[in-house]
């Protein structure tokens, strides 16, 4: 008895060890290791170190509380006629200033826009990543934000990989009706999946028991579950809000087959945009015309015309 005392307790301290490895690997912000969210090993996207238009457009720092009490930021830039808002929510690892030629687009097509830090990133608090389930509470708190002091301006919600996850998740939830459109830029199914795929593409690993033991961790650590919390596809399958799905055809981190069960799962309003030869993340980098062009028919066809939105704030 003894001896199987101390096999059980060697064995659940070594269980112990990897879901605390595995957990500060993918998740601990503060931890001194990382995974690398681009297929290129971990270095930034081409648009994702050009800050010049958040910088010169002399952005407002603005704040606000999360449910359990965070510090959260964002930039907020102003479009001087518009009553237009968008949500713009930055990938794993990155931050709201990573977004500033995304911003810009979205400034030039009319809209004013509002650049969140996740938890976790940049200039927010938080202790771990919340891969888009936590967040989509918290992109609900911006929303709010924006209702409070643009007095319900038309709105729109984008992101990108783990931030068009967030935008998937978030429309599951009740959201006002000034949230118009949604536009989701290779998000995963969900964290589950995502983790799943990229235990076995990254590490040659099995999902059982390393995925189990992380998600064990993740439960008392962060307070929910990779096994079974973050599921974008049964909160599309909730939402009633026009949503655009965009993926790379060559995106090997999200794979591209996921686009295609998340919309095929999506009830509400839709249309599918896959670019041929987009790896991940890059597929307004690989198609800038076909991308803006796409997104701007589908802002026209669901958002209120801004002669019908009212006068600016």
């Amino acid at each position: 008895m003894i001896i199987i005392g101390i096999l059980v307790a060697i064995f659940a301290g070594i269980g112990i060890w990897i879901g605390n490895f595995f957990y500060d690997l993918a998740l601990n912000p503060h931890g001194k290791l990382s995974i690398p969210e681009s297929e290129d090993g971990g270095e930034k996207l081409p648009f994702e170190t050009d800050f010049s238009w958040i910088e010169s457009s002399q952005p407002k720092n603005v704040y606000i509380k999360s449910r359990d009490g965070l510090k959260l930021h964002a930039y907020a830039v102003e479009h001087p006629g518009t009553r237009r808002w968008l949500i713009l929510c930055h990938g794993y690892m990155s931050c709201a200033k990573s977004m500033s030629c995304l911003g810009e687009a979205f400034y030039d097509m009319g809209f004013n826009v509002l650049l969140p830090d996740a938890r976790g990133h940049g200039e927010s608090e938080g202790k771990y990543y919340g891969m888009g389930w936590h967040d989509r509470k918290d992109v609900l708190r911006w929303v709010a934000y924006l209702n409070k002091v643009y007095h319900h301006p038309p709105m729109a919600l984008y992101g990108i990989s783990m931030g068009g996850a967030t935008v998937m998740m978030a429309s599951g939830e009740k959201l006002p009706k000034n949230v118009e459109i949604i536009i989701e830029d290779c998000g995963y199914t969900s964290i589950d999946e995502e983790f799943t795929f990229n235990l076995k593409n990254l590490f040659k690993l099995p999902k059982f028991p390393f995925l189990y033991l992380a998600s064990m961790v993740t439960k008392m650590r962060a307070g929910y579950s990779l096994l079974t919390d973050g599921s974008a596809l049964k909160q599309v399958a909730k939402s009633v809000t026009p949503t655009l799905f965009i993926h790379g055809s060559d995106d090997h981190f999200v794979p591209t087959y996921m686009v295609n069960k998340i919309y095929d799962a999506a009830k509400c309003p839709k249309e599918k945009l896959v670019i041929q030869g987009a790896e991940h993340g890059l597929s307004s980098w690989v198609a800038p015309d076909i991308y803006k062009k796409k997104v701007k028919e589908f802002v026209e066809r669901y958002m209120t015309p801004e002669e019908k939105a009212g006068k600016t704030s």
